[in-house]
């Protein structure tokens, strides 16, 4: 016989998933550009934090501490505890202008 094109439960499935997928990226895609909801400026990106405090730079740096610390201590973070020469970068994926 032929085959169906009815879509099988997992197909269902599948094409849900997919569906719900889609959505997910339209909405974040769609805050993005809304002008409203986020400027096309450093202020809008950063969500009104276009400026960073003596604290939340205090944050930061105890953030990179504790994990230098407790995680890596044998991480070289600066070139004076590497004998003068230059170590690495920590991308933390936090975003533009924050470290934690």
């Amino acid at each position: 016989g032929m085959a169906s094109t009815q879509p099988t439960s997992s197909n269902k499935g599948s094409e849900q998933q997919n569906e719900t997928r889609q959505q997910w990226y339209k909405t974040g895609y769609d805050y993005w550009e809304d002008e409203s909801n986020c400027a096309a400026t450093v202020d809008g990106v950063l969500g009104g934090f276009a400026s960073l405090s003596k604290r939340d730079l205090e944050g930061s740096a105890d953030f990179v501490r504790y994990l230098k610390s407790s995680i890596r201590p044998e991480l070289k973070l600066t070139k004076e505890e590497n004998g003068g020469v230059p170590t690495r970068a920590c991308e933390c994926g936090a975003g533009i202008g924050r470290v934690s």
